[in-house]
C-alpha cells in the first residue's frame, strides 16, 4: 500500500482574499494585503503527518486554533480554497516556494513571512496573479519532484469568476479530476495514463455521478468539463508559465475550441502559438484564417510530411494486387482521383521547393524517407482510399504554408536537391500506382 497522507510531506496551501484587509500577522506588524490569490509553502513530519497539519491550517481561530505561524493570522481574513500535497523530503519546501517565486507573476507581499527557518528564501508565502493550478507545480517542479503531487479542495471553496467562456467548465473539470485522482490515490492504485478514460476509472465516474447529484449538472456537461480541464492541464504541464499567462491573463481570452485544438498538437507547436499570444502577435491560441503558417515549419517538417504522403502511395502499390476482387467502379474511381491529385500538387511543390533560395549549411538533418508497411489482411478499397487522403492533405500543407511560413526555409544545396529527388521519385511512384489502378480497370 502506498502511503497517504497520514504520512509527512511538503505542502502547498491556496488563498482567496476577496478585498483590501488589514492584518496584525504576529511580530509583523499591520499588514495591508491586496485582492488576490495567495499560497503558503509548508512542510509536516510530526503525528499525523500532512492530514493534521492541513486540517489545523483549515481551521480559524473560532475553532480554538492558537497562532503559531504567520499564516494562521492571514487564514483568517482569507478563504482557504485547497491544498497541493506530496510525500517529499523537507528540502522540498524550499523547491516549490522557489518554483513560484521565480514566476513573473509572482511577489513577495512581505518578506519573510513564512521562511522564518529557510535563509535561502525571501519568503514562502507569495501573491499570485492568478489562482495556481497543480498542473503548474507539477511542470515547475517535473524535474526534481519525484512523488505524484495531490490535491484537497475544500468544501467552502470560493466560486471562480469567470474571465473566459471556458474557465468555469476548467474548474470544474479539474474539480472532477483531481478529486477522483485523490480517491484512487488513497486506495493504493496505480493512476491511469488517460484519467479522463471514463470506462476504465470507476473513481472518476463515482465522483462525476456525486457531481450531477449535487449541481444538477448533466453527465455530459461533466464530461465536456473534464475535456477542457485536461486540455488546459496539458499545456499548463508542457509550458508552465508561459501557458498561465496566455490562458489566464492575457488580454485575448481564449475560447474552448481554441484550446481544445491546440492542446491536441505538438509541444512545438504549443509553445509557438502561446508566444505569439504572448507577445501580442496573434489574439488565439489556435491558428485562424489569415495567421502566418502555423506548424514549426522547418525544412525538415517539409520532408517528413512528403514521406507521410509517400507512404500512402507505397501502400497502394503494395496492397493493388492483393485486392483486385474486391474492387468496384466507385472505389477504383476515388482511388484515381486521389492519384492524379497527387501529381497536381506535387508539381505545385517541386515548383515551390525550386523558388526555395539555398544557403551554404546544413541547418536541418535530413531524415530517410519512411516507407509504409501494410497489412494485407485488413486492406479494403476504402481504407486505401482514405490512406491517399491523408497522404495528399500532407502535401497541400506543404504548398499551403510555404508561400505564408514565418521561418527561414532556406535549405543547403545538398537538402534540396535530396528534397528535389524525393519529389522526382513520389511522381514516379505516383504514375506506377496510376497505371496499377488502370490494369485493375481492365
Amino acid at each position: 500500500m502506498r502511503p497517504f497522507y497520514d504520512n509527512g510531506g511538503v505542502y502547498q496551501l491556496v488563498f482567496e482574499l476577496r478585498e483590501f484587509t488589514s492584518i496584525e500577522v504576529g511580530k509583523l506588524g499591520s499588514v495591508e494585503f491586496t485582492p488576490g490569490w495567495y499560497t503558503y509553502f509548508g512542510s509536516a513530519w510530526g503525528t499525523g503527518g500532512l492530514r493534521k497539519r492541513i486540517a489545523r491550517h483549515y481551521k480559524t481561530f473560532a475553532d480554538g486554533k492558537k497562532a503559531h505561524w504567520h499564516v494562521d493570522y492571514f487564514r483568517e481574513k482569507a478563504n482557504l480554497v485547497e491544498a497541493f500535497f506530496a510525500h517529499e523530503s523537507r528540502e522540498f519546501e524550499h523547491t516549490w516556494a522557489t518554483a513560484w517565486a521565480e514566476l513573473p507573476t509572482s511577489t513577495v507581499p512581505v518578506r519573510r513571512m513564512g521562511a522564518s527557518d529557510c535563509m535561502g528564501c525571501p519568503a514562502h508565502f507569495l501573491k499570485l496573479n492568478s489562482r495556481p493550478s497543480a498542473s503548474l507545480l507539477r511542470s515547475l517542479t517535473k524535474s526534481q519532484s519525484q512523488q505524484l503531487i495531490q490535491v484537497i479542495e475544500f468544501e467552502n471553496a470560493a466560486e471562480v469568476d469567470s474571465l473566459a467562456e471556458w474557465e468555469s467548465r476548467y474548474w470544474l473539470g479539474r474539480s472532477i479530476i483531481e478529486r477522483s485522482r485523490l480517491r484512487l490515490y488513497s486506495e493504493g492504485c496505480d493512476a491511469p495514463k488517460e484519467i479522463a478514460l471514463l470506462t476504465k476509472n470507476r473513481w472518476l465516474r463515482e465522483v462525476i455521478t456525486e457531481t450531477v447529484n449535487d449541481t444538477g449538472i448533466g453527465f455530459d456537461g461533466c464530461k465536456e468539463a473534464i475535456g477542457i480541464a485536461s486540455a488546459v492541464e496539458t499545456l499548463l504541464f508542457n509550458h508552465g508559465g508561459l501557458a498561465q499567462r496566455v490562458l489566464f491573463e492575457s488580454d485575448q481570452d481564449q475560447s474552448t475550441d481554441s484550446i481544445l485544438k491546440i492542446s491536441r498538437k505538438s509541444i512545438e507547436r504549443q509553445r509557438e502559438r502561446l508566444e505569439l499570444v504572448n507577445n501580442g502577435e496573434a489574439c488565439s491560441i489556435a491558428p485562424r484564417p489569415g495567421d502566418k503558417a502555423p506548424d514549426t515549419m522547418t525544412f525538415g517538417k517539409l520532408l517528413s510530411r512528403l514521406a507521410r504522403a509517400r507512404g500512402a502511395i507505397t501502400a497502394g502499390l503494395f496492397l493493388i494486387p492483393r485486392i483486385r476482387s474486391q474492387q468496384t467502379r466507385c472505389e477504383l474511381d476515388k482511388i484515381t482521383y486521389h492519384v492524379d491529385q497527387y501529381e497536381i500538387e506535387l508539381r505545385k511543390f517541386k515548383s515551390l521547393v525550386e523558388s526555395l533560395a539555398t544557403n551554404g549549411e546544413t541547418t536541418h538533418p535530413v531524415s530517410q524517407s519512411k516507407q509504409h508497411v501494410a497489412r494485407e489482411t485488413k486492406v479494403t478499397p476504402k481504407r486505401l482510399h482514405v490512406q491517399l487522403a491523408s497522404g495528399m492533405s500532407m502535401i497541400l500543407k506543404n504548398n499551403r504554408d510555404i508561400p505564408r511560413t514565418s521561418y527561414d526555409l532556406r535549405p543547403s544545396k545538398e537538402e534540396k536537391a535530396r528534397m528535389l529527388g524525393e519529389i522526382n521519385e513520389l511522381q514516379m511512384l505516383a504514375n506506377q500506382l496510376a497505371t496499377a489502378v488502370a490494369t485493375c480497370d481492365a
